[in-house]
């Protein structure tokens, strides 16, 4: 509600911006680089504080919570993924220590990274998991999401280093994932948060647009420009 917040002084990341995140529903943000998407990410979770307004969770002010809390409570799937030199199997025990190798495998099925744990046979991944490509390390990040899911799920750009092929594929099981949950997603490529019950349209900071994918290209504005930018793209 109403936040503000800079890196630095000479220029304003987030001005008055308020957003509002229902219970159980899909939100997307959206918008160009440097426009704020990641930062609202990094405000939920608390690793920055906002200079002005406020951020609450059922009407209760987030610095009432513990840290711990509150990651507790959200699960973020992004392209900063932090990788281990132990084996693919650890590397996703790491979202819950106490899970089984069955329930770690049913998660890695779902991320579709099950047959590579199974051919790895526990080998270390090396340092950074260099031993893997951009694709893999994603699959792990989305394995862990599913091996302790949390009632809130963020998305940024969660599928971003997948082939066409197998980012279908996961999507089905990141659907299932997402039901009941409230769910946030940042995606650059539009395609992905057609479905989504809220869109929100950042610009430079700031609030540009919202509402659902029909009601923002029949406004014909910033995400229609968006939207049709991509299409001529791809085709």
């Amino acid at each position: 509600e109403q936040i503000n917040f800079s890196y630095s002084q000479s220029q304003k990341t987030l001005k008055n911006l308020t957003l509002e995140f229902k219970s159980g529903k899909k939100s997307a943000i959206v918008g160009s680089t440097g426009s704020g998407k990641t930062t609202i990410l990094s405000l939920i979770g608390r690793l920055y504080e906002p200079e002005a307004g406020k951020i609450t969770f059922n009407n209760e002010n987030i610095r009432e919570f513990s840290l711990a809390s509150i990651r507790d409570q959200i699960t973020i799937v992004s392209q900063d993924i932090v990788i281990f030199d132990q084996s693919l199997e650890d590397n996703i025990r790491y979202a819950d220590p106490s899970a089984t190798t069955e329930m770690v495998l049913k998660a890695a099925k779902s991320a579709e990274i099950k047959n590579l744990i199974l051919e790895r046979k526990g080998q270390p991944v090396g340092p950074n998991g260099s031993q893997l490509s951009g694709g893999q390390k994603q699959r792990i990040a989305l394995a862990r999401a599913f091996l302790k899911p949390a009632p809130i799920l963020i998305l940024d750009e969660a599928t971003s280093a997948l082939d066409a092929v197998t980012e279908a594929s996961i999507s089905k099981s990141l659907k299932e994932l997402a039901k009941g949950r409230t769910t946030i997603v940042v995606a650059h490529k539009l395609s992905n948060i057609r479905d989504a019950d809220i869109i929100f349209v950042m610009d430079n900071g700031e609030l540009a647009e919202k509402g659902t994918h029909h009601e923002l290209m029949k406004l014909g504005k910033q995400y229609s420009t968006m939207v049709h930018a991509q299409n001529s793209d791809s085709g």
